[in-house]
């Protein structure tokens, strides 16, 4: 979900210090809103890529060769080490 990373993570996820004046997670509930997901009811699951798993996830995303142009030109993904770094997982009941 790249777009959910547009504004960086929430503080939750790199155990960072939350930015005053940007709260993620109402971009993401935006983004939710409609599926029935709420968020708030589940347990993330928050997993920090080792140097080497980080390299494999580049290399992984480098392969949408389509998608690469869009994810740098709106997002920078790739020049964001902070936003590849982590993968959250939300175990759906």
């Amino acid at each position: 979900m790249p777009h959910a990373t547009r504004f960086g993570w929430p503080a939750w996820v790199t155990g960072g210090a939350a930015d005053a004046h940007l709260n993620p997670e109402v971009f993401w509930s935006y983004h939710l809103k409609g599926t029935g997901i709420d968020l708030a009811t589940l347990s993330p699951d928050v997993h920090e890529l080792e140097a080497s798993e980080l390299q494999r996830k580049r290399a992984a995303v480098q392969e949408y060769r389509t998608q690469v142009p869009a994810l740098e030109w709106e997002f920078g993904m790739l020049a964001r080490p902070e936003v590849l770094r982590y993968e959250v997982l939300w175990p759906l009941p």
